[in-house]
C-alpha cells in the first residue's frame, strides 16, 4: 500500500563564526555571519506549485574513481527501492517534474569529487542546467553539498523519451554520496 506526502519541510542552514583581534589586543571577538532560510509555508502533497508527491533516493551510495551511475529520473531506475519502479513512499516512481535536488559528496578531504549531470546526448536531464548543454556539469568537492529548489509550477521538466537521465560520476578518487530528489508526477 503506497503512503501519500502529508507535508515537506525544506530548510537551508548555513553557520559560520568568524573570530578577528580587537584592536591589536589579543582578544578574539567573533563575528557570526550565518545565513538561515526556509520556505514561509511547508509544501504539500500534490502535483501543482507548492506540492510534491514523490520522492527518490540513493543514500551512502559508492563509486569508484572514474565509475559513473545513471539514474533515470522518469521511472526511478538506478534509486535505492526502485527495482520495483516504486518511490520511497511505494507511489509509481515516475517524475514529470523536480522540486528539488539535494546531493551531499560524503567523501573526506584529499578524495574524489563528484561530478553530476554530463550525460551527453538526448536522454540527458538538463533541468537546472537550463535547459542547455546535455554536457553541462556542476563540481562538488569532498565534503560538499549542492541544492536546489523549485516549488514554482513547473518546476524542473522531466520527459519519458528525452530529458530524464541524471548522471552522476566520481573524479579523482573513490566517493561515498547521498542523492535525494523531490518532485510531482504530473
Amino acid at each position: 500500500m503506497a503512503s501519500s506526502l502529508r507535508r515537506f519541510d525544506f530548510a537551508v542552514r548555513m553557520t559560520a563564526e568568524l573570530f578577528h583581534n580587537l584592536d591589536d589586543a589579543n582578544v578574539l571577538v567573533p563575528a557570526p555571519v550565518g545565513f538561515d532560510w526556509e520556505p514561509l509555508e511547508p509544501l504539500a502533497a500534490g502535483t501543482t506549485a507548492d506540492k510534491l508527491d514523490l520522492e527518490l533516493q540513493d543514500r551512502d551510495a559508492i563509486l569508484s574513481s572514474a565509475a559513473t551511475t545513471d539514474y533515470n529520473l522518469f521511472d526511478g531506475t538506478g534509486f535505492d527501492g526502485v527495482s520495483t519502479a516504486l518511490d520511497m513512499l511505494g507511489n509509481n516512481a515516475g517524475l514529470t517534474e523536480v522540486v528539488a535536488v539535494l546531493v551531499h559528496n560524503q567523501t573526506g578531504v584529499a578524495a574524489g569529487d563528484l561530478v553530476l549531470g554530463g550525460t551527453g546526448g538526448s536522454t540527458a536531464w538538463t533541468g537546472f542546467f537550463s535547459g542547455k548543454l546535455s554536457t553541462d556539469t556542476i563540481t562538488i568537492h569532498p565534503g560538499g553539498i549542492f541544492c536546489i529548489f523549485a516549488p514554482d509550477d513547473p518546476a524542473y521538466a522531466v520527459a519519458n523519451t528525452t530529458n530524464y537521465i541524471l548522471k552522476v560520476a566520481a573524479s579523482g578518487g573513490d566517493i561515498t554520496y547521498d542523492l535525494v530528489v523531490f518532485g510531482r508526477s504530473a
